[in-house]
This record gives C-alpha cells, sequence and structure tokens, in this order.
C-alpha cells in the first residue's frame, strides 16, 4: 500500500500543471511545499484564494459562466476594478493582474490635432442641419424610438454582475495527522472522495464571499462605494492568508 501511495504521489506531482494560471498561485507555494515534503501526503490541485467578477449560472463547469479580474492579489485601486461599464470587450478569464500591467505600459494617445478653418466651418454646418432641418443622408438622425435600432448590447450589459471571493481550496490525499492539523485552523475539511482505498481531502476557508454588484438590467447596487467593495475582497485575502501562515508553521 505504501508503494502504491508513493507511486500515486509521484505520478500526481510529475504531470504538468494544465491550470490557467499555468502553476501554483504565488501564496499557496508554502503550504503545498510543506504538504507535498511529508511522506504521507500530497497535493493534487491548489488555489490561495481568489476574487474574480462574473454573470451567468455561477458554475464554472457550464458554458453559460463567464469571469473576469481573476485576482490573486489586494486590489490596490479600487475604481478600476470595480467600473463595471469598463468589463465590456474585456477578456473572459483574464488576470486583473495583467490587466492593470497592459493599462500601466500603454502610451498615451497622441491629442486631436487642432481642427483647420475649413474643416471647423464643415463640422457646424453638418451639426445646423442635423438640429434645424433634420438633415438627409448621412446627417439624417432618426427619432428615437420611430424605428431606429437599439444600440447594441455590449459585455457590461449581459446580465447581473457578481462579486465572488473564493479562499484557499487545495486538494490532497493525506494521512489522519495532516487531517488533523488542518482542522485546527480551518474549520472545512472533509472527505471529498474515497474509493479503492483512495481519500481525497478538501480543505477550504470560511472567507468566501457572494455578492451582486448589479441588478439583472446592470443598474449597480453599490453605486459610489467601490472603496468598501475593495475592503471587502482585501480584509478576506488577508485573513485567508494568515490561516495559511498558521498551518504552515
Amino acid at each position: 500500500q505504501n508503494a502504491s501511495f508513493e507511486h500515486r504521489k509521484k505520478m500526481f506531482l510529475g504531470k504538468e500543471d494544465k491550470s490557467s494560471a499555468g502553476g501554483i498561485d504565488v501564496h499557496a507555494r508554502e503550504v503545498c511545499a510543506v504538504i507535498n515534503a511529508r511522506d504521507d501526503a500530497f497535493t493534487t490541485s491548489s488555489c490561495s484564494g481568489r476574487a474574480f467578477l462574473w454573470r451567468g449560472e455561477g458554475v464554472k463547469s457550464t458554458s453559460q459562466f463567464s469571469r473576469y479580474r481573476v485576482t490573486h492579489e489586494l486590489i490596490p485601486e479600487a475604481e478600476p476594478y470595480f467600473d463595471l461599464a469598463s468589463l465590456a470587450g474585456e477578456v473572459v478569464d483574464g488576470a486583473w493582474e495583467d490587466r492593470r500591467r497592459t493599462r500601466e505600459k500603454a502610451p498615451a494617445p497622441p491629442p486631436p490635432p487642432p481642427p483647420t478653418v475649413g474643416r471647423l466651418s464643415l463640422t457646424l454646418g453638418r451639426l445646423a442641419r442635423r438640429l434645424c432641418c433634420g438633415g438627409s443622408g448621412a446627417d439624417a438622425v432618426a427619432p428615437r424610438g420611430l424605428g431606429s435600432s437599439p444600440p447594441p448590447r455590449s459585455a457590461a450589459d449581459g446580465g447581473a454582475v457578481w462579486l465572488r471571493f473564493a479562499p484557499l481550496l487545495p486538494r490532497l490525499a493525506a494521512a489522519a495527522a495532516v487531517v488533523a492539523a488542518a482542522r485546527q485552523v480551518f474549520k472545512n475539511v472533509g472527505v471529498q472522495s474515497w474509493a479503492e482505498s483512495k481519500v481525497m481531502i478538501a480543505v477550504w476557508g470560511d472567507e468566501g464571499l457572494e455578492m451582486p454588484l448589479t441588478d439583472p438590467s446592470g443598474r449597480s447596487l453599490f453605486q459610489g462605494q467601490a472603496a468598501w467593495l475593495q475592503e471587502q475582497v482585501n480584509s478576506r485575502h488577508r485573513r485567508n492568508w494568515a490561516k495559511i501562515d498558521r498551518f504552515t508553521a
């Protein structure tokens, strides 16, 4: 049985990491190293805890679930992260840190050239025709509600947007001593599966958070409360990391 356990451990730890992160989260590396250094335990998956925005059915395994701005770190700036209008066109499953780095490195667009006298006169003439005469052709403006097409729906209009914080969640094959140690720090430690003497244990924190940020029509439920939302996420990260440190001490 020990030989079988050692073989399973070697096989699992030797597998290519196929997670979206491509490796163990920074804040989970130490706890995974401590567990995997033991002879009676090894990790099969891990997540140090993350926050993200999502919409859809709320279950990642379905096609009706999209998440945005995934972050395993503190949110340093509240307004950009909780700016829901800018979700339009954003990459699904995109890491918030990558988006911040891209935004910070992007050069500022050059200022538009000042209008020439001729172009300014042309622009004012078109504006006058649109306002006073209704215009025609490319200058015509269809009255709203009278046969005009509604504006296209953006990614930010696709239903209610939710905020989720998922705490530490390692899955492991472990002996009773590891389970007992985990239960002194984490409230939720239990058997995830049991087949052919292969017992899989799941450990997860109790800092989870699930709350809507908009109603289904897209109307914000926390207008002007970005700093408060930021603290809801960051305080959970800090508590979660403190428990990881206690477990690895």
